[in-house]
Order: C-alpha cells, then structure tokens, then sequence
C-alpha cells in the first residue's frame, strides 16, 4: 500500500509535465554504425520461446518518431522482430499513436523516420508502456516520473530526440512498399500466433 500511496502521490493532479532537454555528449556516441555498416545481428538478441520464429531486439524499449504535421514526439514500446542485418519488422496495433503517425508519414508518400531505444533508465520505459493524451509526448511524463528533464541528444541519421542514456539505438525509416512478415510469437498467455504481414524498417 505504501508504494500504491507513493505512486498516486507522484503521478496527482495538478503535477506538471517535464520537457526533456538535449545535451551534446553520450556514451552513444562512441560506437556509431551507418549504411553498410550496420549490422543488427551482432547483437545477442533473445530468443524468448523455443518455438518463436524469430529474435526480438524490442521488448523493453522505446519506438520513437514525430508527428509529421504536429511535431510533438511519440514513443511506445511495440514488438519488434529482427528479420536480417538491416531490417527490423515492428507489431503496432492499430489505433495506437505510433501507428497513426507512421500513416501519416505513408499518406504524404513519404518514409517515417524511426528509431529504436534499448538498455533505457526506468522511469523512460515506464513512460513507453503508458497511454498519454493524443500530443502529449511520453519525454514529458517520463520527466514527470524522474522529476527532472530527460536527457535527449539528437539521432545520427533521423534528428529524432534520443534517450542519451540508452545503451542501444537503431534509427531507421518505416516504408509503406516493404512487407515483412512478423513469424511466431508466444504471447504470455501461453497462446501461439502467426500475424499477418507488418511492415519492415529499413535501417
């Protein structure tokens, strides 16, 4: 009861929304990989279930990308599949504000620029999991848990916002024309699936 008190107390009416701020210097920085170079299997992505068709890079992070027209940022934590070296396929249900705005993106025949934050501090993925206000940037809440500015510093390749103290970021674009199909996934449940084809970010 004592944490449910402490939580309520945190996240009451009448807290304010923090803004992140961006700074120059990140551990990011000293390992940087673009265009050929990028190779996501080099990392030890799990296989959660035996039976998964494949490995998922994107459990406890964060898909961030801006509204085209609005320009607030959004991120989630949606379900992201390696699929090879330069392709990552991506689960985003629909409604959800991360898929409105990658169709946005589709609408204009344009690319969504995207990127991907793994090894994020605590209060960052716990502001990924929530539902904010359509606008309302999940930065501003996790600044609100951590009752200071998120650090953000600019992505190598899409200018998106990046959480400075990831330990991973993979930036890519999302494309209406490349399909991958996301393979067998087992939900916690228990219950096995097969989804029908997702979109492929090429990285």
């Amino acid at each position: 009861m004592e944490i449910v008190k402490a939580w309520r107390e945190k996240i009451g009416s009448g807290k304010k929304l923090v803004p992140p701020v961006e700074v120059k210097d990140s551990p990011l920085k000293e390992n940087v990989q673009i265009g050929k170079d990028v190779d996501v299997l080099k990392f030890p992505t799990p296989k959660w279930h035996e039976l998964d068709g494949g490995r998922y890079i994107g459990t406890g992070h964060a898909v961030i990308m801006r509204d085209p027209d609005e320009g607030w940022v959004n991120f989630g934590t949606y379900r992201a599949q390696v699929q090879d070296k330069s392709t990552i396929s991506v689960y985003i249900a629909p409604g959800h504000h991360g898929d409105i705005i990658r169709r946005k993106y589709w609408a204009k025949g344009q690319s969504c620029p995207t990127a991907i934050a793994t090894g994020l501090e605590p209060m960052v993925w716990s502001a990924s999991t929530e539902s904010m206000p359509w606008g309302v940037s999940e930065y501003n809440y996790a600044g609100l848990l951590k009752g200071e500015p998120i650090k953000v510093i600019k992505g190598a390749t899409t200018d998106l916002p990046i959480p400075a103290t990831s330990e991973i970021v993979i930036e890519g674009k999302w494309y209406l024309q490349r399909w991958k199909q996301e393979k067998k996934v087992l939900l916690a449940n228990g219950l096995r699936i097969m989804l029908a084809a997702r979109l492929g970010s090429q990285l």
